[in-house]
């Protein structure tokens, strides 16, 4: 579950901070845990996964968008 929450938190900066262009590819085997499928329906239908970042762990990533929000 750590690393698939840490592919998520990678994947998500790649996309949302970065502006790379990312396609998150994901088979059904790979699909261990009903977690999974709840972070990723959350992810399609919120466009978030609440909870999975801390709020420390969030303050520097918006940090970095700041600027960009503003104008």
């Amino acid at each position: 579950m750590k690393e698939f929450k840490r592919d998520l938190k990678f994947v998500l900066q790649k996309a949302g901070i970065e502006a790379t262009k990312t396609c998150l590819y994901i088979e059904d085997h790979q699909l261990l845990r009903g977690e999974f499928l709840e972070y990723l329906n959350s992810l399609i239908s919120a466009g978030e996964v609440p909870g999975l970042y801390t709020p420390e762990e969030l303050e520097p990533l918006l940090a970095q968008i700041k600027d960009e929000m503003a104008n």
